[in-house]
């Protein structure tokens, strides 16, 4: 799924004779934030970086999350990643979640640009895929930005984001298909229900 942000062309990660994603996420992975929400332990090499792009295909495949390369417009380049992973525990559009992860890469200095492609997968979610809430963790540049593109503190529905005991970790960050916070205010204390 390709969507135009304005500022950022939004596709998939690719590693072809088209355009090659492997040496910007080469040195995206230099920096810890990033790999942390890449899932790798450890800087990628090239062949690294394209199992990187194999892997994202696979798991969009199996509907285990979908993912975008947030490009710029005119060159290709890639400047970050925007992650949506689904909650498995609630399908139904009415309560179906995700939590919503990025990272931002040496190329991406204009700060619009993060701001713009997740305005535009927030809209895609909503609309396109009539999710009902979405989430995202709590780090200084969540912090930084998720206000800004109408995210509030509260807490989520999917015990994905729960402990072993059933209570909420923190408050991240959410926002629902009508726009508003989902249960702000402190974490309950009780076992968490979806």
């Amino acid at each position: 799924m390709e969507i135009n942000a304005g500022v950022a062309y939004l596709r998939s990660l690719r590693a072809d004779g088209g355009l090659d994603d492997r040496p910007a996420l080469v040195a995206a992975s230099g920096d810890p934030v990033a790999r942390a929400v890449m899932g790798i332990g450890s800087p990628l090499d090239g062949d690294g970086a394209g199992a990187y792009v194999s892997r994202r295909h696979e798991q969009g495949r199996r509907d285990e999350l979908i993912s975008w390369a947030v490009a710029e417009p005119t060159s290709g380049a890639l400047l970050a990643e925007v992650i949506l992973v689904p909650a498995r525990a609630d399908r139904s559009s009415a309560t179906a979640s995700a939590e919503l992860r990025w990272w931002t890469g040496p190329g991406a200095s204009d700060p619009d640009v993060p701001r713009g492609a997740l305005t535009a997968v927030v809209g895609f979610a909503f609309a396109g895929l009539e999710l009902g809430l979405l989430w995202i963790r709590p780090t200084a540049e969540a912090d930084a930005l998720a206000e800004a593109i109408g995210f509030r503190r509260g807490r989520p529905t999917s015990p994905s984001w729960c402990d072993e005991a059933g209570a909420a970790r923190a408050l991240p960050w959410c926002i629902t298909a009508t726009g508003s916070a989902a249960g702000t205010g402190p974490a309950p204390s009780r076992r968490h229900r979806a």
